[in-house]
């Protein structure tokens, strides 16, 4: 029984400590911050994907009046980031063959953080990608899916989180036990 019990604590222990490395070595949030710009000008509601390569972070937002954006992400000096910038699709009224003409302005930055905090930056749209739909019945709503972003705020747990909450469940679930088992003895 002693056995049992001296096997079941090491095994959580051991669970516990492979978690924490995972935690401890997960990179410090900083903060990605710029502009979207068009011809000079700031783009108001264009929608900012921000994503570390070589890893699963990513954040989202919408710039604002002046075109600027601000997320955080994971990630250290050495790291490279992925910004992307999708404006919003305009659209045409069906033409005379009942055909619908799409716009929606892009652009996309990539650099390498070479030192904290990180310098603003400036993602310039200077793609557009253009779309075209023809039909008895044309739908002017239709948009690429390259604007569906998750919105600003939305935000996934890491896998280091996961693995700290699986320790902590482990320690909790082997206390409980200990206990249990001594309140049963005769």
């Amino acid at each position: 029984m002693r056995l049992l019990r001296l096997a079941a604590l090491v095994i959580v222990a051991v669970l516990a400590l492979a978690a924490v490395p995972a935690s401890a070595l997960a990179a410090d949030p900083i903060t990605v911050s710029g502009t979207v710009v068009r011809d000079g000008a700031p783009v108001t509601g264009a929608k900012v994907v921000v994503s570390v390569t070589g890893g699963d972070q990513v954040a989202s937002a919408s710039t604002d009046e002046q075109g600027a954006f601000s997320v955080q992400v994971e990630a250290e000096v050495g790291s490279e980031l992925r910004i992307e910038a999708t404006g919003q699709t305009s659209r045409s009224d069906p033409d005379a063959a009942n055909c619908v003409h799409s716009e929606t302005p892009t652009g996309s930055l990539t650099t390498t953080i070479a030192a904290l905090p990180l310098d603003p930056v400036e993602v310039a749209m200077d793609k557009v990608v253009t779309g075209k739909v023809c039909g008895p019945t044309a739908t002017p709503g239709i948009t690429p899916p390259s604007t569906d972003v998750a919105e600003p705020g939305a935000a996934g747990t890491s896998p280091s989180a996961l693995l700290l909450i699986l320790g902590s469940l482990s320690i909790v679930a082997a206390t409980t036990l200990a206990l249990a088992r001594r309140r049963v003895r005769p």
